[in-house]
C-alpha cells in the first residue's frame, strides 16, 4: 500500500517496537500532576505569560503578553517543547 521507502522503514520500526509498547501500562496522572505539568510547560498556564488589564471594561482580567514566546528561555519554544517531552517521559518511567 505504501511504497515510499521512508514510510516502509517507519512501519518496520513501529512493528518492531509494538511488542514492547504493548507491555507498557503507564499510570494515569493525578489532577495535581497534570496541573503541575501544565503550569510548568503550557503557555496558557504559565503566570509569566500573562499581564493584568489596567483599564477598560475588562479591567483586572488576564490577557496574554504580546510576543509572550519572546520571553522563552534561550533555545526558544522548541527547547520548551523538548523539556516538556523529557519531563513527560521521566514521569512515565517513574510510573512503571
Amino acid at each position: 500500500m505504501y511504497t515510499d521507502p521512508k514510510i516502509q522503514e517507519s512501519i518496520r520500526k513501529v512493528e518492531a517496537a509494538r511488542a514492547e509498547n504493548v507491555k507498557l501500562s503507564p499510570a494515569r496522572m493525578s489532577a495535581e500532576e497534570k496541573e503541575n505539568l501544565l503550569k510548568t510547560f503550557h503557555p496558557d498556564y504559565r503566570e509569566n505569560q500573562f499581564t493584568t488589564l489596567r483599564i477598560g471594561p475588562n479591567k483586572g482580567g488576564k490577557v496574554p503578553l504580546p510576543g509572550a514566546h519572546a520571553n522563552a528561555p534561550p533555545g526558544g519554544v522548541r527547547r520548551l517543547v523538548r523539556q516538556a517531552v523529557v519531563g513527560l517521559q521521566d514521569h512515565l518511567r517513574g510510573a512503571q
